[in-house]
């Protein structure tokens, strides 16, 4: 199948729920940077297993994103790249068609995003880590500080690697020699901004940098409590810039071309 002539290409986010996302606004930036004729939306979906359906009723889609709870379902019916192989979720599809079927192939771009991020804020990368949270975005996180050399643990409901810690066996000493917290859970996005992950403010200092992937609100209820405790904080409307700014490239390989 090919694109309607004349007509916009197509792209968009796919999760559920979706009312938080700030990807078209972003998208629209990018797209009028680049002089792109295309279109963002987003696809509120509760069953991952449903992409090539809508896909197969949108000839003009070319890629979508992939956001809570669906970057580690989703990747059973997709071909996967290395790095979205490695890291055990997928945040980034482009769509392939030929005349006679759909298929997509599966990216992990929150990873990139992350580390240029951090990149930005923190030149100089710190000695360790302590990611909240063990879903597909703190797998992404987790695979970016490991490229980077930091040694870091995760913390979870459940213990997915022996070296994950349980919630409940967080505590202040456990703090004391970490330098960087990285938030990854949804705990605390909009519309629920007042929830936070079971995690005590009162045990961070000005010792410690704290990073929460939520990007609305800005700043989240955990890192307005961080700040006040003297903590280092950033949101993740860097990250979210960077992620989509890599999945445009994916998409759109020839606008990544240097001289």
């Amino acid at each position: 199948m090919s694109a309607i002539a004349g007509a916009p290409e197509l792209y968009g986010l796919f999760g559920f729920p979706l009312g938080h996302s700030h990807s078209p606004a972003l998208f629209q930036v990018f797209f009028q940077e680049h002089g792109l004729h295309a279109e963002y939306h987003l696809w509120p979906n509760q069953h991952p297993d449903n992409w090539k359906i809508w896909a197969e009723e949108q000839p003009r889609l070319r890629g979508f994103n992939v956001t809570i709870p669906h970057k580690v379902a989703i990747m059973s019916g997709l071909q996967l790249s290395p790095e979205a192989k490695a890291i055990g979720a997928v945040n980034c599809v482009s769509v392939q068609r030929s005349a006679d079927s759909i298929w997509g192939i599966g990216y992990n771009t929150d990873a990139v995003g992350f580390r240029n991020d951090l990149q930005v804020w923190m030149p100089q990368l710190p000695s360790n880590a302590l990611i909240l949270g063990n879903g597909g975005s703190a797998r992404a996180v987790s695979y970016a500080l490991s490229q980077a050399k930091i040694p870091h643990q995760q913390v979870g409901r459940i213990r997915r690697n022996p070296a994950d810690l349980l919630w409940h066996e967080l505590d202040a000493h456990r703090l004391q020699d970490v330098h960087l917290i990285v938030q990854t859970t949804p705990l605390g996005m909009w519309p629920n901004s007042a929830e936070l992950p079971p995690f005590n403010p009162d045990w961070l200092s000005p010792r410690h940098a704290v990073y929460d992937l939520i990007y609305n609100p800005a700043p989240s209820l955990f890192l307005s409590r961080a700040a006040e405790q003297g903590a280092q904080v950033r949101d993740g409307s860097g990250m979210l810039k960077q992620q989509a700014l890599a999945s445009l490239f994916i998409w759109k390989p020839e606008l990544n071309q240097t001289p």
